[in-house]
């Protein structure tokens, strides 16, 4: 590994931190500080308006930061995405694959509280509707009132996008820019990432247990098939469909 490239390393972990956190953390409260002035003149719920507005202003951020790292790393955004990509085996293989991520997140998940109500059952929940409670708490809620808001059509559009971004970063940029090094530093690197960023914005550490294993399960399984197939496409409709399967 070249001392440019270490230092690049060191770079991608600043600027998903930067972004991540505190540029999402930024799109949060200025969200919300508009909703609250009324800048949007619509009768709808406070919290609900809010979380639609955090999304779409997460959304178009999360595509900027995804151009501006490619052009850093770079890697010409164009490179990632053939029009042999879109081929119908493709989006089944996605859509198997998203379903497979979800079965094998939920098992793992449910093993763990399982576990923590054995050996820890007076600091855990106890009730079903206290689990589903944490598991639907923290950045999903913003999802959630995007589904509940907007038109199915615009609503999945807006997720899918934010999907698209994120797949793009963590597997499209970051896996390509890694792979000279190692196929398995590529792999584990992205993933580790992906991981890290998924526990932001969580309320306490039993919430955080969700998507910290899901990030897991589709950070592997995605950062290894991108490495072999250096196809997102699949991906991005394994990802949706993990997603639209953990919030029904």
């Amino acid at each position: 590994m070249s001392a440019q490239f270490l230092l690049n390393l060191v770079f991608i972990n600043f600027f998903i931190y930067l972004y991540y956190h505190l540029v999402k953390k930024s799109m949060i409260i200025l969200a919300g500080k508009l909703v609250k002035e009324g800048v949007f003149r619509v009768k709808i719920a406070v919290g609900e308006l809010t979380g639609v507005t955090e999304l779409i202003f997460i959304v178009c951020t999360h595509l900027l930061f995804a151009y501006f790292l490619a052009i850093f790393l770079g890697i010409v955004p164009d490179q990632l995405f053939h029009l042999s990509d879109f081929h119908p085996k493709n989006l089944l293989f996605g859509l198997l694959l998203g379903i497979g991520q979800m079965g094998l997140s939920s098992t793992i998940c449910f093993v763990i509280i399982q576990l923590l109500q054995t050996f820890f059952k007076s600091k855990v929940p106890t009730q079903k509707e206290e689990w589903h409670a944490l598991v639907k708490s923290g950045w999903l809620r913003h999802h959630l009132h995007t589904l509940k808001l907007l038109p199915l059509p615009l609503a999945a559009m807006i997720i899918g996008m934010q999907i698209f971004a994120e797949e793009t970063v963590f597997r499209g940029i970051i896996c390509t820019y890694c792979l000279p090094a190692s196929p398995y530093f590529a792999g584990f690197f992205s993933t580790a990432l992906f991981v890290w960023v998924q526990s932001f914005f969580m309320p306490n550490k039993i919430a955080k247990m969700f998507p910290i294993v899901g990030a897991l399960v589709v950070g592997v399984v995605n950062s290894f098939l991108f490495i072999e197939t250096e196809n997102l496409i699949p991906l991005i409709i394994a990802h949706l469909t993990f997603f639209f399967l953990a919030v029904l």
